[in-house]
């Protein structure tokens, strides 16, 4: 397990636990409709949490640098579609499975324990010292819930791709359809 997972982090968990905050549900989601991309924020106070498809296509490759399709569907088509075109690199992650308590039966998506999300993300090629950009193409709202599932236990090295899938796409930026093996 990554350290960034162990030591307090179980205890913040608890703590939204014992809080009553349970989670959050989704709204149903239309896949004639997605939402388009948005154009690249100016003037954003924390430009260092966001990263342009100019920033990300410069340093794909780079070590250290792991990059998460984060695109879900409520139906389960997420992962088909990350096989059918993703960023180069990109390893798929099931935030709704990786990151969610398993044993939950609310249905309201509860962030699961230290043990369950440090193995989800070993398993995705996230470790200590790994800089992780995140994508989705639903305007950032499964991103970011990844974002801040990763600040909860203490990762603090992931940024937002600013525009997510369709951002990349609409710069004409290469897609791939072969799945990658996360180096561990």
């Amino acid at each position: 397990m990554p350290a960034f997972v162990a030591g307090s982090a179980s205890r913040t968990a608890d703590s939204f636990s014992r809080s009553g905050m349970k989670g959050e549900t989704t709204a149903p989601y239309d896949s004639q409709h997605a939402l388009p991309a948005r154009t690249a924020m100016s003037g954003y106070a924390r430009p260092e949490l966001l990263a342009s498809a100019e920033w990300l296509a410069d340093n794909i490759g780079r070590p250290g640098l792991r990059v998460l399709d984060v695109r879900w569907r409520p139906d389960g088509t997420g992962h088909a579609a990350y096989l059918a075109g993703h960023i180069p690199s990109a390893v798929h992650l099931d935030w709704a499975t990786d990151l969610v308590e398993p044993s939950d039966p609310s249905g309201l998506y509860v962030l699961a324990g230290p043990e369950h999300v440090g193995s989800a993300l070993s398993r995705a090629g996230v470790g200590d010292g790994t800089t992780v950009v995140l994508y989705d193409d639903m305007a950032a709202l499964f991103s970011s819930r990844v974002w801040w599932s990763l600040r909860v236990y203490g990762f603090e090295s992931a940024r937002i791709l600013d525009g997510g899938y369709g951002a990349w796409v609409g710069e004409g930026r290469q897609i791939s359809n072969a799945r990658t093996a996360p180096e561990r």
